[in-house]
């Protein structure tokens, strides 16, 4: 079975924004970190005040990194997962390497979809998470991308997390994602 090429062309934009990144110097793991009342960096999450009808629900702020790219930590079944915000993906990527950490374990049978990406055609598999949480925003019952290590340098977020989201607005240099629309 082969995804759409739309999805096939997504997938490749994604992967040429992955190694433009790379090409900037952004190492995969190089992630500022987020200290409060100091100036927020890349991968922030900031509350804001919510009504007692979205007491679960948070607006989640991500600033601009290096190379003018969106880097967060999200957690996919609670293990931290580093990933760049990409609009261009059509859902959530992940790396082998993560999807074990996220307790995923693909076997070769798995793979039964193929992307094309910057480095060619490479082999998917689709497994369904049982949540993902951003910031403490969770989203349930996803199912995430799979893919070798060696065709990715860093997970990626796509539309289907982001679509979850009421509002998404980039602007003044950060991606806010307002569950609440």
């Amino acid at each position: 079975m082969k995804i759409s090429l739309g999805r096939s062309v997504f997938f490749a934009l994604s992967c040429v924004s992955v190694v433009r990144v790379l090409d900037q110097g952004v190492a995969t793991g190089q992630f500022e970190q987020f200290i409060e009342d100091k100036k927020p960096v890349v991968g922030t999450v900031r509350k804001e005040n919510q009504s007692t009808a979205h007491k679960y629900a948070e607006i989640v702020h991500i600033k601009k990194g290096r190379g003018g790219q969106y880097f967060t930590t999200i957690k996919v079944n609670g293990a931290p997962i580093e990933v760049l915000i990409d609009t261009g993906a059509s859902n959530l990527v992940l790396r082998e390497e993560d999807a074990y950490r996220a307790g995923l374990r693909p076997q070769r049978k798995d793979y039964t979809q193929s992307a094309s990406t910057a480095n060619g055609l490479v082999a998917i598999a689709v497994m369904p998470v049982k949540d993902i949480e951003i910031g403490y925003n969770i989203i349930r019952n996803q199912h995430v991308s799979v893919i070798p290590d060696k065709s990715l340098s860093i997970s990626l977020l796509g539309m289907d997390v982001l679509s979850e989201f009421g509002r998404i607005e980039i602007s003044n240099g950060e991606i806010v994602l307002d569950p609440r629309g």
